[in-house]
């Protein structure tokens, strides 16, 4: 059953709790339901927010008016004024000022004292007019009310300032497909227990704490049942930006997809752009965390705001955690100015074949270590292109580690660029590297039972052409046909490059596959 619908949810009136839009289900792929934003000249558009109308505004002068608030603002901000325009461009954002001073000299902002109840807020509208019927508070709107449904697409619709999916909801083959969902809290698809078979597909996701983030639930009393998480979903295509950035969305994770538990995922093909990290895979105590393929994912310009990591493409757990983690492989991905290009933390073998980092501080890092557990990573045909501080920060007090690397390139080559800092005793036979900053000759050098460190890697410049213009959303990073990485990877099983070319024969380093090109036209 398609659905078109035309109408728009704007901003109605102030009702001190959100106003339900109940769905449906389908009973099968056949027969789902899909909710369409997209007709002709009219799109459809769901606010989160609601109007302010419940009593009369007050001229405090200089351009600012004053409300008395009879609810609280949660959070203090996510404040809009409409602008009177059609469609998801009808409003601004008002901007949260340090005092009622800041206030009045600036235009398009808000303050209260407090923001909650028998506080007054201001606001200083962008055109200085009355706000009268023009400003909206953040999740006093519509909420859709998610339980338990299925087989229900949305389709090219905006979500101005959603609302939370409801606690224990339950859901099986939900779809998001070309929605735009912005203005959030924690997250704009937060996904709290078990669901099953969710997709988001070719979304725009922005300007919240989280962009998509799966979690356990306690939803049984007095019980956490850690294994009840999102399992096999499919995030694809979306573009993931500015989450974290503004200062009511600040948070030590920030994550563009945050992911706890869960198997049979696929993360490919997202451009994450002005993030606390790009896409991560966390796994609690007892918790599996399994089977997930992250592929073909562009990360950029990563940001440490209000405590965020800045970690690109990730692994973590809990320290003591030793669940299923198997089957986790990460490929043809490409993170550029991060803190960390790829971090990885889990003692299941992790397989990180084909990956890029460029202009990263870190551009691999390890550190894991307790009670004798460290990683145990595989990585093989990846290209660390100017790492700031090293390209390769391996550290812990572990007995049981993996470090199988080979058939990398690192450039540029420095005395301090890897680093392998460990403590490790087995049976009274100890290992002991403290402090040991390395160039890449001398990291080849050394000797652990179980590891191999880059015996058929290089240190040489991949001539990568149009580097200094890097936008990897159009297709124009490529190889010089003198690049070193040509034919110098080895074969893991992956069949076509980045861009879909076919591989063929010995693989070349990196995410792409060298393609003759006429640099003349």
């Amino acid at each position: 059953m398609d659905l078109r619908f035309a109408f728009a949810c704007d901003p109605g009136p102030l009702q001190l709790r959100q106003q339900s839009l109940k769905l449906g289900s389908g009973t099968s792929e056949n027969e789902r339901i899909v909710l369409r934003g997209d007709y002709p000249n009219d799109a459809g558009i769901i606010w989160g927010a609601g109007r302010i109308e419940y009593a009369q505004w007050t001229d405090e002068g200089n351009g600012v008016w004053s409300i008395p608030l009879i609810a609280a603002i949660w959070a203090g901000d996510w404040i809009f004024q409409d602008i009177g325009q059609n469609g998801a461009n009808s409003h601004v954002v008002l901007d949260k000022a340090d005092s009622l001073s800041a206030c009045r000299l600036q235009s398009g902002s808000h303050f209260s004292p407090s923001y909650k109840k028998g506080s007054k807020l201001y606001v200083h509208p962008t055109d200085e007019r009355s706000p009268k019927r023009r400003i909206s508070i953040n999740w006093w709107g519509y909420r859709l009310e998610f339980n338990r449904q299925a087989y229900l697409t949305f389709k090219n619709i905006s979500f101005l300032n959603p609302g939370r999916v409801s606690l224990d909801a339950r859901l099986h083959h939900i779809r998001w497909h070309g929605c735009k969902l912005i203005y959030g809290m924690h997250a704009l698809i937060g996904l709290h227990g078990e669901h099953s078979a969710i997709e988001v597909i070719g979304c725009e996701l922005a300007w919240a704490g989280n962009g998509i983030y799966t979690i356990q639930q306690n939803w049984q009393a007095g019980k956490t049942e850690i294994n009840k998480t999102v399992r096999d979903y499919r995030f694809a295509g979306n573009h993931i930006h500015h989450i974290g950035v503004r200062p009511v969305n600040w948070n030590g994770d920030a994550h563009a997809i945050g992911i706890q538990g869960g198997s049979g995922g696929i993360i490919e093909d997202n451009l994450i752009e002005n993030c606390g990290t790009g896409p991560g895979l966390y796994a609690f105590t007892h918790q599996e965390c399994k089977n997930t393929v992250v592929r073909r994912n562009v990360v950029k310009n990563l940001h440490r705001l209000g405590g965020a990591t800045g970690y690109g493409v990730f692994t973590m757990c809990n320290q003591d955690s030793l669940s299923d983690k198997t089957g986790n492989i990460f490929y043809q991905n490409v993170v550029v100015n991060a803190h960390v290009g790829y971090r990885f933390q889990f003692e299941d073998k992790q397989r990180v074949f084909h990956n890029m980092a460029i202009n990263c501080n870190i551009g691999f890092e390890s550190t894991r270590g307790y009670k004798g557990n460290g990683a145990n990573v595989e990585l093989k045909n990846n290209i660390f292109y100017n790492s700031k501080e090293c390209h390769v920060k391996w550290t812990g007090a572990a007995e049981q580690f993996t470090i199988d690397f080979d058939h990398n390139i690192y450039y540029p080559d420095e005395h301090d660029k890897f680093w392998l800092i460990l403590k490790r005793d087995v049976k009274g036979c100890s290992i002991v590297i403290e402090n040991r900053k390395s160039n890449f000759k001398e990291w080849q050098r050394h000797r652990v039972k179980g590891c191999r460190f880059d015996p058929n890697s290089l240190s040489r410049d991949p001539q990568l052409l149009y580097l200094n213009t890097f936008r990897i959303d159009t297709s124009n990073l490529v190889l010089s046909d003198r690049s070193p990485v040509i034919d110098a990877g080895i074969p893991v099983g992956i069949n076509e490059d980045f861009y879909g070319h076919k591989i063929i024969g010995i693989p070349d380093i990196g995410p792409f596959e060298f393609q003759k090109i006429d640099t003349n036209k």
